[in-house]
């Protein structure tokens, strides 16, 4: 620029990225600091394209880092800062280097280091899983696992024996699906705050106003058969052999999930549907459905996935078989874990015979998640009935694919099929309200709420793809608390 002559003071600001020797170097796109001990915390981050090292910048007041580690290499993607004082909040920031010339600071993230605190930056299997078990109560053996913030899942053999292993799947931000070792599931955009047409199948959904407050959601479900195996028809069906104009295989998905979002993340659990013949090398021979929890954070590209391993019968609730021959009961929770919040979510999920209300499946899955804010502000929960589809296949073709893939008489809190009766776990929201926490009936009576067509549910006057049936309100018989039943058994409550 050409200025008059004089004295001049010059500033120079970065925002997302830096210039240095024809290099362009952007800050490091995620950042997520996890209290690891009494006195420190480890900080991961994604590596950014080009960078030749990093460093990790802390201190107690947001904004404000006067501490710093030396430069790391160029494949380091955590750092543990030790030393820390215990139940103090400290703020960190990672910035990427190029050759001496750094990039602009990451998004900041803060963590507490205290007495407890969930080795992550151990490795270890089994004292990970012991930490957890401290936090959320005794899960039995085989029942539990957890997802850790660098990727590595920790979970247990049939014998009980700690195991590390890779996430079983992988979620693809760019197109909103998740990859289960080849197999391709697609999953409704859950950021966007508007009832639109995602053109990813038609879903219903169901959610929370911002004012409400509402942080977890719990809820009993009926799933059907996939053949009634009185009337001889068809309540599931998915059209694998489906192909949209020009278009690749679709993948139709049937999914009944809980989502909570807030400011720096969002959590879907849930369980989605797969008929036999899909996932798995060889593919597996039953239909089922599969456990799964995704957790969303930040701009990251891809993020591991709980639960869903097509290869493991112990994530997999059988529709084939007697057990599945008249449906299930299903109970799902999903919540934050800690008061105050600490940085995990917890999924659980219960299955029961519908006739002898055996429990057949359970399991809890725990992951890595960003702190939900302080009172549930700026927090929406979220229920949701979906057949996914590909958006390759589904291309611009109004919306959704009509494939012939449908799921019909889902009951939530009602099973619709047999009995026809109010089931005895009403849906409920784990609401911030008059300084406390406490579980609410989920009723349009009782809390605000939207829900809507999103722009892709079918009209009336075509069939059916996705049914369900609602009760909005009926007395809840008190018991000391929510799922008691359900709570108690993995040690939730007291």
């Amino acid at each position: 620029m050409t200025l008059p002559a004089g004295a001049y003071t010059v500033q120079a600001k970065a925002g997302h990225w830096l210039r240095g020797e024809g290099m362009a170097l952007t800050s490091v796109p995620w950042v997520f600091a996890a209290p690891t001990g009494a006195d420190k915390v480890t900080v991961y981050w994604d590596e950014v394209p080009g960078a030749t090292g990093y460093r990790v910048r802390w201190g107690t007041a947001s904004g404000v880092y006067p501490n710093a580690s030396g430069v790391l290499p160029a494949d380091a993607c955590r750092f543990t800062v030790e030393g820390l004082v215990s139940d103090q909040e400290y703020y960190f920031v990672v910035e990427a280097e190029y050759n001496g010339v750094w990039s602009a600071p990451s998004e900041e993230d803060s963590a507490t280091p205290h007495v407890g605190a969930i080795p992550w930056d151990s490795g270890d299997a089994a004292s990970i899983l012991q930490a957890v078990r401290a936090v959320i109560g005794n899960v039995p053996q085989g029942q539990l696992d957890v997802l850790a913030p660098d990727g590595r899942y920790y979970t247990e053999d049939s014998f009980g024996n700690p195991v590390v292993t890779a996430p079983p799947g992988i979620y693809h931000s760019e197109t909103s699906s998740i990859n289960y070792q080849g197999l391709e599931i697609p999953l409704t955009r859950t950021r966007t705050e508007a009832l639109e047409n995602t053109r990813t199948g038609p879903y219903r959904r169901v959610r929370t106003d911002n004012d409400t407050r509402c942080v977890g959601a719990v809820a009993r479900f009926y799933l059907p058969p996939r053949i009634d195996p009185i009337r001889g028809v068809s309540h599931i069906y998915v059209n694998d052999a489906y192909r949209a104009p020009n278009r690749e295989l679709t993948v139709d998905t049937p999914c009944i999930y809980f989502g909570l979002a807030f400011p720096k993340g969002d959590v879907e659990g849930g369980v989605m549907f797969h008929p036999a013949g899909r996932g798995g090398n060889p593919p597996v021979s039953y239909a089922r459905w599969q456990p799964y929890l995704a957790l969303f954070a930040g701009i990251r590209k891809t993020l591991p996935v709980a639960g869903g391993d097509p290869y493991n019968p112990k994530h997999h609730i059988p529709d084939d078989g007697w057990n599945g021959l008249f449906g299930y009961y299903l109970d799902l929770i999903l919540m934050p874990v800690g008061f105050p919040f600490g940085k995990l979510t917890l999924l659980g999920i219960s299955a029961y015979d519908v006739f002898f209300e055996d429990v057949f499946f359970t399991h809890i899955y725990i992951g890595f998640a960003p702190a939900v804010p302080a009172e549930g502000e700026g927090v929406r929960v979220r229920r949701v009935h979906s057949i996914a589809q590909m958006q390759e296949a589904v291309g611009n073709i109004g919306g959704y694919a009509r494939s012939g893939s449908f799921i019909k008489n889902v009951g939530v809190d009602y099973e619709p099929l047999f009995y026809g009766v109010p089931l005895d776990l009403p849906a409920h929201v784990l609401r911030y309200q008059n300084g406390r926490y406490s579980w609410q009936q989920w009723t349009r009576s009782g809390l605000s709420e939207q829900s809507g067509s999103a722009g892709v549910f079918p009209l009336l006057r075509q069939r059916p793809i996705f049914s369900t049936v609602t009760i909005a309100m009926f007395r809840f018989r008190p018991t000391g608390g929510i799922c008691t039943t359900f709570l108690n058994r993995h040690g939730l409550v007291n």
